[in-house]
């Protein structure tokens, strides 16, 4: 049988390679889970991808298509840009009446040019415009985006100049206007890509009109017919654009240069994009995007975000705590200070209130609404305020569920177990903060899986406190008990909780070690220093996992009758 490549000239395999290749079902019977088994080895062995990763937006899902609407316009007594005789103003106003009530974004160069459109607009038809300029501060910007976003009684256009549109996305925007054209081709795909991008859901509309006769005309014709720019992204944009400048900026001035410019535009372009693709570097393009463990992360983010539990945890919080929360446009949420909330300030709640929204698709359109996910500031601060107080932390509960035939008394015990660490170990992997609770009767006996703690729903004494006490005050020496039981037998639990995760650690870590030993073999770009740092690694969370702390976090005595 023929040695593998990978094989010969002295090039010996790893031993987990050569065992990935005796154990494949052969090549030529299309044993696909061997071709899958060689090449993830072959990726671990010679790939850079352990340190770098790289996607192109070919490889990547989601993103839209681009439709080009070019307006060739007569030039007509115009003489200067912006006068009363420019054909692109009357133009964009029969544009807007017949998209309407589309959104329009509208980019141009210069904020004197955005300055000027807002006026004309107004003038000549009534429309009341949004601008965007770098002369603005942010949160002038911030309220200008909002109005455009607003559904009912937003303008229609918002008008951008080059700099002032930087970093804004506007994916809920189908339209977009190039009121002129940039000479770098780096410009005109940052402009396009203020739509281009993942959460957009149709395709894009590229309006633009041009003076015929005109550099303009040059200009617009050597971004469609040579690069192609308006169809898709152009690769080789950037270096046709380097190689051309001077010949293109001769063009401008010299209409007759025009077709010579595009025919080696076109060129140029076919022969940068086929050195571009030959350059790939397929393994670490393979090792960027492998689909199973992409498919993984994308369902397990679905999911999350199909559930809806983050907003009912927050709507009762808000409630509880005092802050007001009424329904706004879209399915957001308007969130504002309340009259008489528990303290002076909610985590990351601005006196003039914010809007927010639980939807991801809402929150892509719409940049100035807040997304609120279990990793929001707000809804991480809001827990620390509630953890770190005391108050839920005791409590008595009086339940009427006929299942007894007299008074009986448990006492419901929550400790979490917790491991103080520094944060770059990421202790969390292994033992995150763990909820232990008990619920013990009379005899000290744990009941805690016969009674669930969401079945223990009743009439909180909060505001009888004189019969908080008195029972309180008739059962002291058994509370101390059973509160002494409780702490023996979460002791006990703590033992197993520490164990499983010291496991999970030496498993995970262990297994990496193993791993990088055995490629540092065949793979110099494997450091001694880093197998050294895991096993560092590996020390430094065994010795923080003997370090588990037991805490008592709430207490509440439940009476069932």
């Amino acid at each position: 049988m023929p040695q593998p490549p990978f094989a010969k000239g002295g090039l010996s395999a790893s031993p987990p390679l050569e065992k990935a290749t005796s154990s494949s079902p052969p090549l030529e019977k299309g044993g696909q889970g061997g071709i899958s088994n060689l090449i993830e080895q072959l990726l671990d062995r010679h790939g850079t991808g352990r340190v770098l990763f790289r996607n192109t937006r070919a490889a990547v899902a989601g993103f839209p298509q681009r439709q080009l609407l070019a307006y060739p316009l007569a030039r007509g007594e115009m003489e200067a840009p912006n006068s009363d005789t420019d054909p692109r103003i009357d133009w964009l106003i029969a544009t807007l009446r017949e998209l309407r009530p589309a959104k329009v974004l509208l980019i141009c160069a210069h904020a004197k040019t955005v300055l000027a459109l807002r006026e004309e607009l107004f003038r000549r038809a009534g429309i009341y415009a949004a601008i965007f300029h770098e002369h603005m501060d942010i949160v002038e910007r911030d309220r200008a985006a909002a109005y455009f976003a607003a559904v009912e009684d937003g303008t229609q256009i918002l008008l951008c100049s080059e700099i002032g549109s930087e970093g804004r996305n506007f994916q809920f925007v189908h339209h977009l206007v190039l009121f002129d054209l940039p000479l770098e081709p780096d410009l005109l795909e940052q402009r396009i890509g203020r739509l281009d991008r993942i959460g957009q859901t149709e395709t894009i509309r590229l309006h633009v009109p041009y003076l015929t006769d005109s550099s303009e005309e040059v200009l617009f014709r050597w971004y469609a017919e040579g690069l192609g720019a308006f169809d898709a992204i152009c690769p080789a944009a950037a270096n046709v654009y380097d190689r051309q400048r001077e010949t293109l900026h001769a063009a401008l001035e010299n209409l007759n240069q025009a077709e010579a410019l595009i025919a080696e535009t076109r060129q140029l372009t076919t022969q940068f994009n086929a050195e571009l693709a030959a350059g790939r570097d397929r393994l670490l393009e393979l090792h960027s995007h492998r689909p199973a463990v992409s498919a993984a992360l994308v369902a397990a983010i679905a999911e999350v975000d199909a559930r809806r539990d983050v907003a009912s945890y927050m709507q009762q919080f808000w409630d509880g705590f005092g802050v007001e929360a009424e329904p706004g446009a879209g399915g957001s949420v308007v969130i504002r200070p309340g009259a008489e909330m528990l303290h002076e300030t909610f985590p990351r709640l601005p006196e003039d209130g914010l809007t927010a929204t639980f939807t991801r698709s809402d929150a892509l359109a719409h940049e100035d609404r807040e997304f609120l996910t279990w990793e929001h500031p707000m809804v991480r601060e809001s827990m620390e305020l509630l953890t770190a107080s005391d108050l839920g932390a005791a409590a008595i509960t009086l339940i009427h569920n006929g299942k007894f035939a007299q008074p009986t008394l448990f006492l419901e015990m929550l400790f979490v177990a917790d491991c103080p660490a520094p944060p770059e170990l990421q202790i969390g992997r292994f033992l995150p903060p763990t909820l232990l609770r008990l619920l013990l009767d009379g005899a000290g006996r744990d009941c805690a899986d016969e009674f669930p703690h969401e079945t223990l729903r009743g009439d909180c004494l909060t505001h009888n406190s004189a019969l908080a006490r008195s029972v309180i005050a008739s059962q002291t020496a058994r509370l101390a008990t059973l509160i002494e039981r409780g702490e023996t037998l979460a002791q006990a639990a703590l033992g197993g909780l520490e164990t499983t995760a010291r496991t999970q650690m030496h498993s995970a870590l262990g297994a990496e070690v193993e791993r990088l030993t055995a490629l540092a073999q065949v793979n110099p770009s494997v450091r001694p220093d880093e197998i050294a740092f895991l096993r560092h690694r590996r020390e430094q969370l065994d010795r923080a996992l003997g370090r588990v702390e037991l805490r008592l976090d709430a207490l509440r005595l439940v009476v069932m009758t």
